[in-house]
């Protein structure tokens, strides 16, 4: 028989019989790599750039750039060159050697000379490998494919390997010449493999041969048939694993036949449900069979003498009914579980939510409440999560008003509807000990009194009586401070007022800051102590963020609450107000 040469032994005929020194290549990368460091080291103060620190800047980069070229050079295995280009890239090395030497010696000129005479030696080792290459693929596909002498082409292929092992002109020669001398007897091999059924050797013939001539109906249709008879084998082989495991099972105790099951349910997926695969699917139903009788028993045993936890139990019949779904005395069971299993947890989840809303822990009360209707819904659980959802809801909103009172009881309207939702959140709560809640109500109705006394006041005035109002420091001007209102016939009532002697102690500038003139409008909520609850800015939004506008408008808001109020007075007694302050700032306030 004739002998013949794979794709791999062809190439190796060039690599093998290299005479160079295994490693050597190795070696020059961590050579030229302890230079580099060793350069690195090397510092010099250049903070003024004179000549010799442009020299020495120029002799760097030329050294990059060497490092780049060399390390290029020596990822293209030139080790295994014909030509011993690896004699080109030592002579390099030494170049570069020299050229660390001036570097060292401060003779920055001659370095970067160096560097670039070593980098040059270098890139016209590579320019030379890549025209060899091209000229050596050149010739071979010449006498491949025009004159049809592959014997002649494989030697340049040979040649050319080694500067690009993969590239692809290389690889389809190869495999075209391989075709060409060894189809006959190839194939002869491949039909007696294929005979005996060894098709996985056949097939890596095969696809090698498939490469020399792609189009190749024969080798395409005996491709077909050893896919198809390695199907087969495949199939036998994982049907006698399986055929085992299942004999083990019957004399191991405790053995995992759910796992059993599982592996060749996997194995059905793969190949199918069909002819080839009959005897596992069998195997399959005998298992099944087996595991039901067993697991049945078992499960109906354990749920009427109640030996293990509920949610154990439940899990297993689970399992149990996904996987036989047409045994009906089963299915009866699972339900039966299910009910109880149900049953228990919808009462922990009811003492659950129960106990949340004693800690009026509303959040979790809700998402019991609402796993509880999921397990059974019944009018009582449904109108017992409605409540609970509400009251959540509403807590929400007492505190949201509560903590922007400023600007959510500015109306009327919402004063009433801040009125109503305390109302509707007491009569859902009526039955419930909510200590935290009333608490909260409670800080609620009290701004709603003050903030309603506000609005009563400012309705009922008539004519603003004249009031003397201090002067404004020289820093700081006052606008449009809310004049006292006139006594009614049931009430007095006279706003708060700023303290403009006390604002300018606290107004302290850490730092110049450098502002244009601007006008600020606050609401100040002030206690019936004289004593600023909250500051709030109402014209923030026409001052960019970040700006030294807005830097001096924070120091100001940070004075005004420290500042001392005359509290609103009303009927005689002091109350909690709102002042409306609309402050100018003058330009270059911190200077």
């Amino acid at each position: 028989m004739k002998c013949s040469l794979s794709l791999g032994a062809i190439i190796g005929v060039l690599i093998f019989s290299s005479p160079l020194i295994s490693g050597e290549r190795d070696e020059l990368f961590e050579e030229n790599q302890a230079l580099k460091k060793s350069l690195k080291a090397l510092e010099m103060e250049c903070t003024v750039l004179t000549v010799q620190c442009k020299e020495r800047a120029d002799a760097i980069v030329s050294s990059d750039f060497f490092n780049k070229s060399f390390d290029a050079a020596l990822q293209k295995n030139l080790d295994q060159w014909p030509n011993n280009e690896i004699e080109v890239a030592k002579q390099a090395l030494e170049k570069r050697k020299a050229a660390d030497h001036s570097f060292r010696q401060q003779f920055f000129g001659r370095a970067s000379k160096e560097y670039k005479e070593a980098s040059a030696l270098v890139t016209d080792l590579l320019i030379k490998a890549d025209e060899q290459l091209e000229q050596y693929i050149a010739i071979a596909e010449k006498y491949l494919y025009i004159n049809e002498k592959p014997e002649w082409a494989v030697s340049y292929f040979n040649k050319a390997a080694p500067y690009a092992p993969g590239d692809e002109r290389i690889v389809k020669g190869l495999a075209r010449i391989r075709f060409l001398r060894n189809f006959e007897s190839d194939t002869r091999i491949v039909d007696r493999m294929i005979t005996a059924g060894q098709f996985t050797s056949a097939l890596k013939i095969l696809e090698d041969l498939l490469q020399g001539d792609p189009g190749n109906s024969e080798i395409i249709e005996k491709i077909k048939i050893s896919k198809e008879g390695q199907r087969r084998n495949n199939i036998a082989s994982y049907f006698k694993k399986f055929e085992e495991e299942y004999e083990k099972s019957l004399v191991t105790e405790g053995f995992d036949k759910l796992g059993l099951i599982d592996k060749i349910n996997k194995a059905l997926l793969t190949f199918g449900n069909n002819e080839e695969t009959k005897n596992i699917k069998q195997l399959l139903d005998k298992i099944l069979a087996d595991v039901y009788k067993e697991s049945f028993e078992n499960l109906q045993n354990s749920f009427i003498n109640q030996t293990i936890a509920i949610e154990d139990l439940y899990s297993e019949a689970s399992k149990m009914a996904d996987l036989y779904p047409d045994q009906p005395e089963l299915q009866n069971l699972y339900e039966k579980v299910t009910k109880k299993r149900n049953e228990k947890l919808f009462n922990q989840l009811i003492q659950q939510a129960e106990v949340s809303i004693q800690n009026e822990d509303w959040t979790k009360s809700v998402e019991e409440l609402s796993q509880v209707s999921e397990l059974k819904s019944s009018e009582e659980v449904k109108s017992r999560l409605s409540v609970v959802t509400e009251i959540y809801a509403n807590n929400k909103k007492i505190i949201d008003i509560t903590e922007n009172s400023v600007k959510k009881l500015g109306t009327q309207r919402e004063i009433d509807d801040a009125k109503n939702l305390i109302k509707n959140t007491k009569n859902l709560s009526k039955d419930l000990d909510t200590p935290m809640l009333d608490e909260s109500i409670g800080k609620l109705d009290k701004k709603i009194q003050s903030y309603e006394s506000l609005l009563l006041a400012s309705q009922k005035k008539k004519s603003p009586p004249s009031i003397k109002t201090p002067t404004p420091p020289p820093s700081i001007s006052k606008q449009d401070t809310p004049p006292a209102s006139p006594p009614t016939d049931d009430s007095y009532f006279i706003n708060a007022k700023l303290d403009l002697g006390s604002f300018t102690k606290v107004a302290v500038c850490r730092e110049a800051i450098k502002n244009k003139r601007i006008v600020v409008s606050f609401s100040i909520e002030v206690s019936s102590t004289g004593r600023a609850l909250s500051v709030e800015v109402n014209n923030e939004d026409e001052y960019r963020r970040g700006s030294r506008e807005t830097e001096v408008i924070k120091l100001v808001v940070s004075a005004l609450k420290k500042s001392k109020y005359t509290p609103a007075v009303r009927s005689g007694i002091s109350v909690v107000s709102v002042l409306n302050q609309k402050l100018t700032i003058p330009a270059r306030f911190c200077t």
